[in-house]
């Protein structure tokens, strides 16, 4: 069983190789997934790396936007 990695937005936007405002702007949106909690009195979202990856990997607009290295670190 692996350990669970929680991220933020700051973090996806490493994972995907793009800009944090970017996914910022895509959480506003409601692009990305229901964050797993709100933490800091209810107002940052965070989620779990393997919620992250799942969405990222069947997201056909995400796709388009990231990279060959994003995609390789998604299949990690």
């Amino acid at each position: 069983m692996s350990d669970i990695i929680l991220m933020s937005v700051k973090e996806i936007a490493s994972l995907l190789g793009l800009d944090r405002a970017l996914i910022a702007s895509w959480n506003h949106a409601n692009r990305l997934p229901k964050p797993e909690w709100l933490v800091s009195g209810g107002k940052t979202p965070v989620w779990t790396e393997q919620t992250i990856k799942k969405w990222a990997n069947s997201d056909e607009f995400v796709l388009s936007k990231i990279d060959t290295r994003a995609k390789s670190r998604l299949s990690k």
